[in-house]
């Protein structure tokens, strides 16, 4: 952090001067520069200063008092704005950049349109149409509603005080908030915000109006009068809810570097030998690199998630504005120095009422055979469609011909198919190849009377590419990173079996059929970066008292939001904000099958009540509690039987344990102990095998974890755990059961999955691998052996061959998610494929 002097502003302005006040051009960008170190009153001299770079800091706002007479350009872009209300003083700003703000939302740039009278360029498009139809056309179809509010429900009183309409102003913003809806969920906090500062202003015009026919003082002065101030983005309880009012922002380190991009896996070994993976490429040209780069070396700080190029979901999608016209609004990011491109028509305005947020839900068949494409058509094809691997052994040297007309192809983005050759498998079919050694332990075998379950045996199935940017065939950058089977509709408990997939990554989240690889639906959001996902059982009232189950899906990421979708109605009915900022893990209880929980890099958990919906898909979200943790949280587990009263939190430093019972009246904890690993006892200074990015149940009291850079996974008891918990001590050593052997890699954040039911253990490593463990009877085989078990097979990277080049190199798989009776595993990698595996 550079402190700016006034010698540094001469230097740094232009023309060249030796007094503030004739300085035109300033450039303050990439300085690390917070909101506090902007000296106000030296700027305040700068009176004829018409372009001003902020570029590159890490500011949240402009500091208040902050005048800039002259100022016409602003940029702004890749710092932490949150504040937009701080910049409603440059009345003369015309051009504005904030791109690479991945905190504010679209409400916040329909403030900026509003607040700012002159502002006609927005991330280099020209928005001046946009603006006057925001602020006149749609204020007024606002006003509308206020104004039919106040008359069915409201009157002024007699004999007005300021008292009395000091609390009749409170009621009638209360009502207004919450009863006038207008335009998609995404807009609400712009709606609420602009109906309060409406009905204020037509209050306080009756007010004036009562004072002049009575001839009195209008008690109205006495009022307060902070309309265009931005309220906090925390909402009421009515359908669509963002609270984050509750959860504090995690102060910033004073090490943390300028506004860059630190994705979710870009580095932290500083020092330690990794293998490194070429920089992802933009999204789209002028993206300005900002994109998630493998995750080969983590950063010490806390991730923040890089930006991702917006794409709208629909024609049309979530436009506002009256209910015949919608609005568009440009919010791709861009670099600063290039004009952004025309986003899709319709992209990102508020939209009619009566419009809903719809999944894309066309099925896009993929293996089907495939008529003889013509000569030279050698692209690939649409991410929809599925990599058909050919199992039928080859020689590796030899070109292996598709196994029937078509088969293999990636279909291209207009839906041309391509040439049945031009995928291919090298060196056999991904054929599962035990590791030396015994493929089970002979003392598992011996440890239980009941006769052994048949051994799983699992080959590839498809191959995708559904999470695309732009559905681009040559992307092989974008991040997955995580799956998970739909519950049953009838019993989420149950065994019955499951064959669809949800997968998130980028700006999407897909519903893939495992069975013929179909990617069934669709969900994308501009600007979003999916990280998590998990799935529930809700109950949907419908007419007559009907009460009706229905599987629900969550998803959230880079934004903080969460979404709600139902997939088999093709509506993602609503959200809500979790968090200020990102959220690494989404977990729903499967006991109290309402209650979900977030975790965030906010350094902080919260449990929520999601509650069911009606017929129209209102629902109302309750914060029950918030679990405090000192390092961002990654995977949660709860124990799979008994009511819910503990909450285990693998996090970047530990795994920690919390009571979230509900008896208790403390509403924000913190962990009651944590579990420490064998692990913990090598020098490890930064910390690094504390850890636990991988955490799931293979019994009600079988945990299965894993340690980064440990080598191993750990199997260990929950009950004996507790029980020998010395003292009532913090830290309390895990009681192993078993330790699995697993990848000797530093690459961090590569999940597991269990089948219970099964025994089975999977775990994805740097290569494409995936190590699995059949482990029918682990507590009694674990009481005879203290030796590392090895895995019962490894199932190789299938080695997908690309038309005109040579095969897919085996990328990092992050998560995978394993079928009731591990009828399917789904593998997703770093290099947008989705693998699925077909048991035998």
């Amino acid at each position: 952090m550079v402190k700016i002097t006034e010698n540094m502003l001469l230097e740094r302005g232009t023309p060249k001067t030796d007094k503030l006040e004739h300085i035109r051009t300033l450039n303050l960008s990439k300085l690390g520069l917070c909101s506090k170190d902007l000296p106000v009153s030296l700027l305040c001299r700068l009176c004829n200063l018409e372009q001003l770079d902020l570029s590159g800091n890490r500011l949240e706002g402009l500091p208040s008092g902050l005048r800039l007479p002259s100022l016409r350009v602003l940029d702004c872009s890749d710092n932490n704005m949150e504040n937009v209300a701080s910049l409603q003083s440059l009345c003369a700003l015309e051009e504005l950049r904030l791109e690479g703000n991945i905190y504010l939302t679209v409400s916040d740039h329909y403030k900026l349109m509003f607040l700012l009278s002159k502002l006609r360029v927005f991330d280099g498009k020209d928005i001046s149409s946009t603006a006057r139809h925001l602020r006149h056309v749609e204020s007024e179809n606002l006003r509308k509603r206020v104004v039919g509010l106040w008359e069915a429900n409201f009157s002024l009183p007699d004999n007005p005080t300021a008292e009395k309409l000091k609390a009749l102003e409170g009621e009638f913003v209360r009502a207004a908030r919450a009863q006038i809806k207008y335009g998609p969920s995404s807009v609400n906090d712009y709606i609420k915000w602009r109906v309060e500062m409406l009905a204020k202003e037509y209050l306080r015009s009756l007010a004036e109006s009562e004072r002049e026919e009575r001839g009195g003082v209008s008690a109205m002065n006495e009022v307060g009068q902070g309309v265009l101030s931005t309220p906090k983005r925390k909402q009421e309880a009515t359908g669509v809810v963002e609270n984050d009012g509750s959860t504090p922002k995690r102060p910033r380190r004073a090490d943390t570097p300028p506004a860059e991009d630190s994705p979710r896996k870009s580095s932290r070994l500083q020092g330690t030998p990794v293998k490194v993976d070429k920089p992802m490429e933009s999204s789209r040209k002028g993206d300005g690199g900002l994109g998630s780069p493998r995750k080969s070396i983590r950063l010490l700080t806390t991730p923040v998630k890089a930006d991702k190029p917006m794409e709208s979901p629909r024609e049309g999608d979530g436009g506002l504005g009256s209910p015949k016209k919608s609005i568009r609004l440009l919010t791709t990011p861009m670099k600063a120095n290039k004009p952004m491109e025309s986003p899709r028509e319709g992209d990102g305005g508020l939209g009619s009422t009566r419009k809903s947020i719809r999944l894309l839900t066309t099925p896009v068949k993929a293996n089907k055979p495939m008529e003889s494409p013509r000569e030279g058509d050698g692209g690939l094809g649409s991410p929809r469609k599925s990599i058909r691997l050919l199992i039928t052994p080859v020689k590796a040297d030899k070109p292996m011909e598709s196994s029937r007309k078509g088969d293999g192809g990636l279909g291209s983005p207009t839906g041309k198919r391509l040439r049945g050759e031009s995928l291919r498998i090298l060196d056999g079919p991904g054929k599962a190849t035990p590791l030396k050694g015994k493929k089970v332990d002979d003392l598992f075998m011996q440890a239980h009377d009941a006769k052994p379950k048949e051994p799983v045996t699992l080959l590839p199935l498809h191959v995708l590419q559904c999470h695309s940017k732009r559905d681009s065939p040559e992307d092989f950058s974008t991040q997955l990173w995580a799956c998970a089977f739909e519950p049953p509709l009838e019993d989420c408990n149950s065994s019955q079996e499951s064959r669809i997939v949800a997968t998130c990554g980028g700006e999407s989240v897909c519903l893939i059929d495992c069975e013929t690889g179909h990617v069934l639906k669709k969900y994308k959001v501009p600007g979003e970066e999916f990280f998590s996902l998990s799935w529930t059982r809700l109950m949907m009232s419908r007419d007559g008292g009907v009460v009706r189950p229905c599987t629900v899906l969550a998803a959230g990421g880079k934004r903080g939001i969460v979404k709600l979708i139902h997939p088999r109605a093709s509506v993602a009915y609503g959200e809500f904000r979790a968090s200020r900022r990102s959220l690494s893990t989404l977990r729903f209880s499967s006991q109290q099958q309402s209650f979900l929980f977030t975790g965030a890099y906010d350094n902080k958990i919260v449990m929520w009540d999601v509650g069911g919906m009606d017929s129209n898909y209102k629902f109302e979200v309750r914060q029950l509690l918030v679990l405090e943790t000192d390092s961002t949280p990654l995977q949660l587990g709860l124990p799979p039987s008994g009511p819910d009263s503990h909450l285990l939190a693998g996090c970047d430093g530990g795994l920690l344990n919390f009571n979230i019972q509900l008896s208790q009246n403390v509403l924000k904890r913190s962990p009651v102990m944590e579990i420490t690993f064998p692990v913990y006892k090598k020098d490890d200074r930064d910390r690094h095998y504390r850890t636990v990015d991988g955490l799931g149940f293979l019994s009600e009291d079988v945990v299965v974890s894993k340690c980064h850079m440990a080598g191993c996974i750990y199997l260990w008891s929950w009950r004996r755990t507790q029980a020998t918990r010395p003292n009532k001590t913090k830290e309390v050593p895990a009681a192993i059961l078993a330790v699995l052997q697993w990848s000797c890699t530093d690459v961090p954040y590569l999940s597991l999955s269990t089948c219970p039911s099964e025994g089975y253990v999977v775990c994805g490593d740097e290569d494409g691998q995936l190590w699995t463990y059949h482990l029918p009877d682990i507590s009694r085989a674990a009481a005879k052996t203290d030796r590392t078990i090895s895995p019962t097979e490894v199932l190789q990277w299938p080695s997908p061959v690309r038309n005109g080049g040579g095969p897919v190199e085996g990328p990092s798989i992050n998560s995978v998610a394993v079928g009731p009776r591990v009828r399917y595993l789904v593998a997703l990698s770093d290099k947008n494929m989705v693998i699925v595996w077909k048991r035998l």
